[in-house]
Parts: structure tokens; sequence; C-alpha cells
């Protein structure tokens, strides 16, 4: 597991983690599309909160 502890607000503007939603469902590099740059949201959250991620995914 990783986990990241939020000591300020995290923003896309500031630097946030990016993520491709529903990435953990492909199962070879070959399923992800070629704008998978345009796929790519960030994980937000206020100061004082975590995110847990599992690696495995």
């Amino acid at each position: 597991m990783n986990v990241i502890g939020c000591l300020s607000d995290v923003r896309h503007e500031n630097g946030a983690t990016l993520f491709i939603p529903g990435s953990h469902r492909r199962l070879t590099r070959g399923e992800v599309s070629a704008d998978a740059a345009s796929l790519l949201r960030p994980f937000e959250a206020p100061a004082g909160s975590i995110i847990v991620m599992d690696g495995r995914l």
C-alpha cells in the first residue's frame, strides 16, 4: 500500500498525483488508448486527508 498524507490541500494546480480512472481493469498495455494523457485525472483532497493506493492494481 502507498499512503499520501496531505499536509496542505492537494489540487491539480499544485502537483496532485494523476491517474486514469478504471485503468486497474486493463490487462495489457495495449488496452490503454493512444490518447491516455487526455484521460488523466488528479487525486484531489483537502489538507489533513490521506490517499491510500494498492500498488498491485
